[in-house]
């Protein structure tokens, strides 16, 4: 299993979870995508952040 088969077996249930909450409370879907746009943005722009940071050090 490569690296990025790894990584999605880990992320999709993490949505899964998400995105059933997200129903519970009905929220719309266009909001739900956002979300979920939002918080992989925030994982690709933290593991830039700590790579750069490993590298200082």
């Amino acid at each position: 299993m490569g690296l990025i088969g790894f990584a999605d077996r880990i992320t999709a249930p993490i949505f899964d979870v998400m995105n059933a909450g997200f129903t519970f409370l009905r929220v719309d879907t266009c909001y739900q995508e956002i979300a979920n746009s939002l918080i992989v943005v925030a994982a690709v722009v933290l593991g830039v952040y700590q790579q750069k940071n490993r590298k200082k050090a």
